[in-house]
Formats: structure tokens, C-alpha cells, sequence
């Protein structure tokens, strides 16, 4: 499989030129490589559908589920930290 999908040259004005274009190449690729792993995941157009999503999936998404409110203990352990930090450093004077 091509490591480059396309390959352009600037011009000091106007559009770029496009020297090699592998796109179909690299879809082909990765169309074989996911025929043999038994992915048929892809849209259409060669794009990533859901990012692995099941499509029975309601929320979405790549799959990846969170609860709320877990990021504030860490918020507040960071605030605790930088309160102590600042504490310390008022003794020093």
C-alpha cells in the first residue's frame, strides 16, 4: 500500500499540481485488509461510518461511554494542590 494518498507541487502562483494521486489504491487496500479481518465497517465514500459503532448503537459515537461528573475529583485535587502550593509559598516571606 502507497504511504501517500497524494503527492502535489506548489507553484510560486496558482493552484496546486497534483503529481500522484494513490487514493483509489489505498481504498482498494484497506477494502481487501478489512474483507479479510471480516470488518465491513466504512461508508460509502471510504469514510469511517460511526467509529466503530454498532449502528443498533443510540448514542453514537466511537463506542466510548463516561458517566458524569467523574472529572471532578481530579479538577478539585488540582485546585487543592495549587491552594497548598500557594499556602507554602506565603510562609516563605
Amino acid at each position: 500500500m502507497p504511504s501517500d494518498e497524494e503527492v502535489q507541487e506548489v507553484m510560486a502562483s496558482g493552484a496546486p499540481v497534483v503529481l500522484v494521486n494513490n487514493t483509489v489504491a489505498i481504498d482498494d487496500a484497506l477494502a481487501a485488509y478489512n474483507a479479510a479481518q471480516g470488518w465491513a465497517g466504512g461508508d460509502d465514500d471510504g469514510g469511517a461510518s460511526s467509529g466503530g459503532a454498532t449502528e443498533d448503537s443510540s448514542s453514537g459515537g466511537c463506542g466510548c461511554r463516561s458517566t458524569g461528573g467523574e472529572g471532578m475529583g481530579g479538577l478539585m485535587l488540582m485546585l487543592l494542590g495549587l491552594g497548598l502550593g500557594f499556602a507554602s509559598r506565603r510562609r516563605e516571606v
